[in-house]
């Protein structure tokens, strides 16, 4: 369980996304905002390379030069996807732009990918766990799940980025975009 803040830069008229729980290369869900097709933003499920549409809104998908702040929130089988376009009282300006429940992937890593973006920059990331799920106290509304391990998460920021990431481009496999992976160090 964790809640992943982060804010970003774009420039370009395709997609951009981050990808969450992800469990390699072709399970995971993604969050995606994109200019194509009037503007979207939506959550992707992937599983062993196939996708379902969790949820999906046409609401012009971004605008460009602009700084985005968005925090993903996972407990458990519960999803909270925010976004603002403020950095001042972040806490208090974000505004909800999905809620769902699915508990096929319950732990992974995170990653950032981009279709045709011609440059973005991405800042301020944050990844902070969040407190297992008291099973003997679950909210009444809660999906519970049993996960191995609690989600436990580290950076140094140690290196450059070529040390830290591997660049892996699946399209032989399906027709995506590339996939930047965390090489631990």
């Amino acid at each position: 369980d964790f809640e992943l803040k982060f804010a970003v830069y774009i420039k370009g008229n395709k997609t951009f996304g981050v990808n969450f729980r992800r469990k390699n290369d072709f399970s995971y869900y993604i969050f995606q905002i994109s200019n194509e097709d009037k503007g979207y933003k939506r959550v992707l499920k992937y599983n062993n390379g196939y996708s379902t549409k969790i949820v999906e809104k046409f609401d012009g998908g971004f605008l460009e030069n602009t700084w985005y702040y968005i925090k993903i929130r996972a407990q458990q089988a519960n999803f909270k996807i925010y976004i603002s376009t403020t950095s001042e009282n972040l806490d208090k300006m974000y505004d909800l732009v999905f809620e769902f429940e699915d508990n096929e992937h319950i732990h992974g890593t995170v990653g950032f990918a981009s279709q045709g973006i011609e440059w973005l920059l991405i800042d301020n990331i944050s990844i902070v766990p969040l407190t297992c799920t008291n099973y003997d106290k679950p909210r009444s509304d809660q999906i519970l799940i049993v996960t191995p391990i609690c989600s436990r998460f580290s950076e140094n920021f140690k290196h450059d980025y070529k040390q830290r990431w591997t660049i892996k481009d699946p399209k032989e496999f399906i027709d995506g975009p590339s996939v930047w992976i965390h090489n631990p160090i």
